[in-house]
C-alpha cells in the first residue's frame, strides 16, 4: 500500500519568501470555541493531533530539522499563539519563532519503552497561550530506523492540514538533503485571511442566508441523545475515551456501494443513515442529531493554507412512522445536499445564536459525531487509513518512506464517534467512547451491532428501520433463548410447603413476606 501524496509544487532553488503576517489578530468563530473549551480544562487532550510513523531508512536528520524549520516559516498560524486581549478573543503570530524539534537517541531502549514515550508525547497538554503548539519528536533507534512523531493542536491544525504540512515536508526533506534544493512556492495567503474572509462572508447577506437556513433547521426543543449507558453521567465531562476499530466486509461494502450507485447517493450517506438508525434503535428516538465535520474549504484558494478550517455540520433525522431504509436514505440524501449548501456557517457562531439549553455533562446541540475520512469531497482519501490509526499503512513523500504506527485513544469529545476510513478493499470503522458512560464491552458490542445492521441494510434495504436486524444468529440465541432459560430441576413428589420449610430452616432471619408495608 505505497501511496504518493504530491500535495506540493516545487518551483524553484533558493531561499523561500513568505509573506509574513505577525501581530495581534482575531481568532476565527471555530479557534474562540476551542479556546474557551480548553481555558475550563488545560489539561485536557482532546484537541491533541499526533501521528507517528516508523522511518525505515538512513536519514538526514539535519535536512529534516530544516525541512520542518521551514513549515514554520512558510505557515504563520505554525507560531502563533492565542489568549483573551482587551475583552476579546486573539490570536497572536510571531514574524519569526524556532521549530520545537527534538532527536533522541532510543537506541537502548526495548519496543515497550518507546511505544510508552510516544504515548507520552501524545498526552502531553498544549499551553495555548505561550506554546508552541507544533511540536516534533524525533526518536532514532539505529541507522535505519527512526519514529516520528508531530504534534499539533487542533486551534491551528486540522486533517487537512496535517495533508497539506506532510506533501510539503517531503518536498522540503527532499530539496534540503540533495545538492540541487527544491523549495516550494510561496503561499499567497495565511490563515488570518481566511478568517477575515469568514468575519467578512457571516457580517452580510451570505451570512443572513446561512443563518436563514440553520434557525429553520434546527427549530423548536434540540433533543438529547438519550443512549443506554453503563454509568450514570457525570455532571462535568472529563474527555477521558477509548475506542475499537473493525473491518467491514469485502462483500458487504461492495453491496452498500451498489445500494448508493442504484439510489442515487454516497457511500457516506449510506452510513450516515445507517449510524441514525444504530442510534434509534438504541434510544427508540426519532428525532436524532448528529454532527459530520466538513473540510471547511468551499473556496479553491484557501487549499493549501494550514490553519482550523473543519466545520461540523448538524444532520438531523426524522425517524417518526417507521419508514422503510430505502425511503429514509432519500431523507438523508436531502438532508446532506441541503447541509452542504449551508456549510459555511461555523458551528461556533451557529451554538451561540441558538443559545441551546445547556445540561452538565453534555455537549451542546449533539452528541455524537459522525465522520467518514476522505467523505464529503475532503480529498484526503489518501491519509483516510493513516487518520483511522491502521498500523502498517507505508507512504511514500518526496524520498521519505513512511510507516503508519497507532496510537491508543485516551480521550473522547463527544458521547460516541464514529468514523469510517475507506479505501478500494474494505471499510476500517472506529468507535470513540467516552469511557466516563461506557465500558469497552458496550463498544464492542456497538461496533458488532453496527456491522449486522449493516448486513441486513443490503439484505432487506426494503425493510422498516425497526425490523432490521441488529443482532447475529448467536448473539439471538444468547440473548433471547439461553438467558431466558431460567428453568429449574426439583422434585416434583415434595410439596411446595415442605419446600417453604426447607428454606426457614435455611434463612430463618430472612424476610419471607411484605405485606401492606409489613415485613413478616
Amino acid at each position: 500500500n505505497e501511496i504518493l501524496l504530491a500535495l506540493a509544487k516545487p518551483v524553484c532553488a533558493g531561499a523561500s519568501v513568505v509573506p509574513t503576517t505577525a501581530g495581534e489578530l482575531p481568532m476565527s468563530y471555530g479557534q474562540q470555541s476551542m479556546f474557551y473549551l480548553q481555558q475550563f480544562a488545560p489539561e485536557n487532550t482532546a484537541y491533541n493531533i499526533t501521528r507517528a510513523v516508523r522511518i525505515p531508512m538512513a536519514l538526514d536528520i539535519a535536512a529534516l530539522h530544516r525541512a520542518f524549520q521551514e513549515l514554520l516559516n512558510r505557515h504563520a498560524i505554525l507560531r502563533t499563539t492565542f489568549s483573551v486581549s482587551g475583552g476579546g478573543y486573539a490570536q497572536h503570530v510571531q514574524s519569526h519563532a524556532n521549530v520545537w524539534f527534538e532527536h533522541e537517541d532510543s537506541s537502548t531502549w526495548n519496543e515497550t519503552e518507546l511505544h510508552a514515550r510516544i504515548a507520552e508525547e501524545a498526552e502531553r497538554p498544549f499551553d495555548l497561550e505561550h506554546g508552541p503548539l507544533f511540536r516534533v519528536h524525533l526518536f532514532t533507534q539505529s541507522e535505519h530506523e527512526h519514529f516520528l512523531v508531530m504534534s499539533l493542536h487542533h486551534i491551528v491544525a486540522d486533517l487537512w492540514s496535517l495533508a497539506v504540512l506532510v506533501g510539503e515536508l517531503g518536498a522540503l526533506y527532499r530539496g534540503f538533503s540533495s545538492s540541487t534544493p527544491v523549495m516550494l512556492e510561496p503561499p499567497s495567503l495565511q490563515y488570518a485571511d481566511y478568517v477575515d474572509w469568514q468575519r467578512y462572508q457571516m457580517a452580510g447577506p451570505e451570512g443572513d442566508r446561512l443563518w436563514s437556513y440553520w434557525r429553520t433547521q434546527l427549530t423548536g426543543e434540540l433533543p438529547s441523545l438519550n443512549l443506554p449507558t453503563d454509568r450514570p453521567r457525570p455532571m462535568v465531562q472529563s474527555y477521558r475515551g477509548h475506542s475499537h476499530s473493525a473491518v467491514v466486509e469485502h462483500e458487504v461494502v461492495q453491496s452498500l456501494r451498489a445500494l448508493g450507485r442504484e439510489r442515487g447517493v454516497t457511500l457516506y450517506m449510506t452510513l450516515l443513515a445507517s449510524f441514525q438508525i444504530l442510534l434509534y434503535r438504541y434510544t427508540n428516538q426519532t428525532d436524532i442529531l448528529i454532527g459530520s465535520p466538513v473540510a471547511g474549504r468551499s473556496r479553491a484558494r484557501f487549499r493549501d493554507l494550514v490553519g482550523y478550517f473543519a466545520n461540523p455540520l448538524v444532520m438531523r433525522a426524522n425517524l417518526t412512522g417507521n419508514p422503510t431504509f430505502k425511503s429514509f436514505l432519500e431523507q438523508t440524501r436531502r438532508t446532506v445536499l441541503a447541509a452542504l449548501d449551508h456549510q459555511d456557517y461555523p458551528f461556533a457562531l451557529l451554538t451561540e445564536r441558538l443559545n441551546p439549553s445547556r445540561e452538565p455533562g453534555r455537549s451542546p446541540i449533539f452528541q455524537a459525531m459522525f465522520v467518514m475520512q476522505g467523505g464529503l469531497g475532503t480529498q484526503l482519501a489518501n491519509l483516510s487509513r493513516f487518520a483511522a490509526g491502521e498500523a502498517g499503512v507505508t507512504m511514500r513523500v518526496g524520498n521519505l518512506q513512511l510507516e503508519f504506527l497507532p496510537i491508543k485513544c485516551t480521550t473522547s469529545q463527544f458521547d460516541l464517534t464514529l468514523s469510517v476510513a475507506e479505501d478500494d478493499d474494505h471499510l476500517r470503522v472506529t468507535l470513540d467512547c467516552r469511557s466516563d458512560l461506557f465500558n469497552a464491552a458496550s463498544s464492542l458490542q456497538m461496533l458488532d451491532n453496527f456491522q449486522t445492521l449493516l448486513k441486513s441494510i443490503v439484505a432487506h434495504p426494503e425493510q422498516r428501520i425497526a425490523n432490521l436486524p441488529l443482532l447475529t444468529a448467536a448473539e439471538r440465541q444468547r440473548l433471547v433463548v439461553e438467558l431466558n432459560d431460567t428453568a429449574v430441576a426439583y422434585n416434583e413428589n415434595v410439596c411446595l410447603h415442605h419446600l417453604f420449610e426447607v428454606q426457614v430452616n435455611l434463612r430463618p432471619n430472612a424476610i419471607a413476606l411484605i405485606a401492606d408495608g409489613e415485613s413478616f
